[in-house]
């Protein structure tokens, strides 16, 4: 296992290892489901996205891939399958991580190329890419003071900081930028 997640809001733990995702019942501890050889290079993140019960995966071949979770006709939340949605391709090296938005129906992606890219979930497209110009190699989306907040790591050991906007309004898709709001951290 080369990654761990827990969704709080469903208490699912997804274990991640090499070509395959294994999402964990925390309740009965049983398999819910196993995606396996669903990308072309290995995974590198994954998230659950429990509005529209998709799981988000990432790649290091810079693909993030957006999975439907299909349930029973008793709807029953132990075990389900999954059906490819979407693929997003914008980033051209790899995915070091993928984050929900906090806010809003929103996935962040950053890569080793450089780019923190903004996805719509609902839309299914990729709503703003914003260019660092430094391989981004972590990144986590928090609130802070009802004030959503992007912060990486860059190769170059710098963490910066950026500020999301909500991104989403009522029945339709609003553009917004990502501002740089400063560097806070170096390691040197």
């Amino acid at each position: 296992v080369s990654n761990v997640e827990f969704d709080n809001d469903s208490q699912r733990l997804i274990l991640i290892a090499d070509d395959k995702v294994s999402c964990i019942n925390c309740a009965n501890g049983e398999l819910m489901s196993l995606l396996q050889n669903i990308h072309d290079a290995p995974i590198t993140g994954c998230v659950w996205y429990n509005r529209s019960q998709y799981f988000i995966t990432s790649c290091a071949g810079g693909k993030v891939k957006v999975w439907a979770i299909h349930h029973d006709s008793a709807m029953q939340f132990d075990k389900h399958d999954s059906a490819l949605l979407h693929v997003f391709t914008g980033h051209t090296k790899a995915v070091t991580s993928i984050q929900l938005h906090p806010l809003s129906g929103l996935a962040v992606s950053v890569s080793l190329d450089g780019t923190l890219r903004v996805l719509n979930l609902e839309a299914l497209e990729e709503i703003y890419t914003l260019q660092i110009m430094q391989p981004l190699i972590a990144m986590k989306c928090v609130t802070v003071n009802n004030l959503s907040l992007c912060i990486g790591a860059t190769i170059d050991g710098k963490i910066r900081v950026w500020s999301i906007n909500d991104f989403l309004g009522f029945f339709n898709v609003c553009r917004a930028n990502c501002e740089l709001a400063q560097t806070i951290y170096q390691h040197e």
